[in-house]
Formats: structure tokens, sequence, C-alpha cells
């Protein structure tokens, strides 16, 4: 039975700040209706997670966001700057251990200390997951807001993650069939990419590379999470679904957003669940095929790892043999005692 683990440290995350160029009129308009530094409230929140998470690790991280957080600085911060800033990502060969670190053996030994090697893949991970929000236009003076702001041939170098080893092959859009307030990011404009869907994250596949490095061919999904109060939660969680066969249920909320679909979409005609499962599938075919060993690792923050949850619980049916990992950041319940007794069952080991 090949082993399926999930690694739930709390960290939090930064959300995305990027540059955005309105036209004079909405400047002017934002500047009146919301006043001056309009995002500072969140930005000072935002030192706060970003900072949990290097001293989680015990990492010493020193960038130019952890210094001021204030709008302007972040504003006049160039692609440039953002390429030359270090990232964590782990480069020891550990073909010869990657189970281990996975969980095969409960991290026994890894974690007390935690072993340098599993710290730096949880950070790699970690990147992947922040990606998500580095990407996401949360602007609602763009017409594009809810979507990605860089095409997925380019989103690991505007983001300065090109020696990752990852290649990104599909976007994930989502939406969902009942009110959740504070989730869907929408634009002010009348005229926008979509009404209905929100970009939810990426697949990405490590290159020959990397493979090499990690021992394996490693199919990475990211699930884009959310920065709303923890109250907001609560909304999400009064209702009870049931997933699959048997007695076991889910998050109402969590679960609509991860299955919503409709035919009047452009981006949601495939629920966010089919689209994943549907890359992964080919992904894994194709590699298994050509004797490859394969492996998925599903990553998210909050939401993010709430929806990481279900994917892997789907995976898990779906894939027997797949070694399947959840690197989840401040995930939420997700799911009552029978859910997680199955998740027990088929080896998906929770880790908080």
């Amino acid at each position: 039975m090949a082993t399926k683990n999930a690694i739930h440290p709390h960290y939090y995350h930064l959300p995305a700040v990027h540059k955005t160029r309105l036209p004079a009129t909405a400047q002017a308009y934002q500047d009146y209706a919301i006043g001056k530094n309009p995002r500072q409230k969140s930005a000072n929140r935002a030192v706060k997670l970003a900072e949990s998470l290097s001293n989680m690790l015990n990492h010493q991280i020193e960038t130019t966001i952890q210094r001021s957080l204030n709008r302007s600085n972040l504003d006049v911060l160039s692609i440039e700057e953002k390429h030359n800033t270090p990232t964590t990502s782990p480069k020891e060969d550990i073909s010869a251990k990657w189970r281990e670190i996975h969980g095969s053996r409960d991290w026994d030994d890894l974690l007390d200390p935690l072993h340098p090697w599993l710290r730096r893949e949880i950070v790699k991970y970690g990147e992947f997951a922040q990606a998500t929000y580095d990407a996401f236009d949360f602007d609602a003076f763009s017409e594009y807001c809810g979507s990605c702001m860089y095409n997925r041939h380019k989103l690991f170098d505007k983001l300065g993650l090109t020696k990752t080893g990852y290649n990104v092959t599909q976007y994930i859009y989502a939406m969902s069939h009942i009110d959740l307030p504070q989730w869907l990011e929408k634009s002010r404009f009348v005229d926008t990419w979509s009404k209905d869907s929100n970009w939810m994250g990426f697949v990405a596949v490590s290159d020959d590379q990397e493979s090499r490095r990690i021992g394996r061919r490693d199919i990475v999904v990211a699930w884009r999470g959310t920065v709303a109060p923890s109250e907001w939660y609560d909304n999400m969680q009064r209702k009870l679904e049931p997933i699959g066969h048997g007695d076991s249920k889910v998050e109402h909320g969590f679960l609509s957003i991860y299955t919503s679909k409709s035919d009047f979409t452009r981006y949601n005609k495939s629920s966010a669940s089919e689209q994943v499962m549907r890359e992964v599938k080919k992904l894994v075919d194709y590699y298994q095929k050509i004797g490859e060993q394969v492996s998925l690792t599903i990553t998210g923050h909050s939401l993010g790892g709430a929806l990481g949850l279900l994917n892997a619980y789907e995976a898990a049916k779906n894939f027997p043999n797949l070694p399947i990992s959840v690197v989840s950041f401040a995930s939420p319940r997700v799911g009552t005692l029978r859910f997680a007794t199955n998740c027990i069952k088929w080896a998906l080991k929770l880790y908080a």
C-alpha cells in the first residue's frame, strides 16, 4: 500500500501585493472612498503572518518586505529585485530518503529537532502555496480582479521561482453555487474577465533535473486560500454534506467550491475537482507509462489547505497505489470523525 501523508504546520502566508496602474479617475475614487494607503491595515497584519513562517522554520530570511510593508515601498519593488531575493528551496540530493521525508515512517527522528531536509521540503511547498497569493489579482478596481496576473508559462519566472525545478501544466478555476461572502473576489467593472469564477491555483510537475534530485517525478497541486477573518469560516462550517459513499461528511462550503460548475460560465464548465483530477490522471498515466516513479504532493494555506485535503481524499480513491502527501498551512476543520477515519484507512496521515 502506498503512503499518503499530510503535513499540517500552522504557518501563515503573506497576501499578494502587486502594482496595478489605475486610470486617474479610478485612482481618485479609490483615494476618496477608502482613504490614503487603503491597504495599510491588511499590510500590518501581513507582517505578522509573514514572520510566523520564518520563525516556525527557524530561517533567517531578510527581505525588503520584512523591513517595511507600506504600500508605497511595495509598489517600487521591481521584478529584478524579486529575482535577486534568495529562495529557500532545497538542493540536497534526497532521492534515497524522500519516502521518509514524506512520512513513510511517521517522520520518526525527523521532528524534534526538525530535520533540515524536511524543513526545506516544507519551505519548498510553502513557496508554491505562497505563489497562489502573489500571482492573484486582488484589486477590485482591475477588470481582471479574481484572475492570475500571469500566464502559466511565465508564472514562476515572474515570481522569481525559476529555480524550483517545476513547470506549471494547468491552472485551476473555481466557483460556488452557494453564497460565500469574502471568498469570490469580484471586479467593480461591469465588463470583466469573469463574473462567476476565481483563479484558485495550479498543477505543476518536476523537471528532469529536479526529479533526479528528489527520486521521483513529483506532481504538485497548489490551492489558493483566503486572508479573510477567521469568523468567516463559521459560515463555511455550519452545514455538513456527504462525500462519496458511506456516512463520511465534509463542510458544505468547502465542498461547494471544490465541486461547483456551470455550463453558462467560461472557466467552470468543469469543476475545480474535475480540472485537477483530469490533469493529474494525464500526468500520472504519461510518466508511469515510460517507467517513472510518480508522487502527488498537494499544498495550500487556509481555504487552500481545506481544498487540498478534499483533493487528496479524492485522489486516494482514484489512485490507490500513488504516493500522496498533503503539505497544508493553517487549514480549518474539513469533515467529520468518519471522514477522518477514512483518511486513516487510506493512510492519509495528518501531522498538525
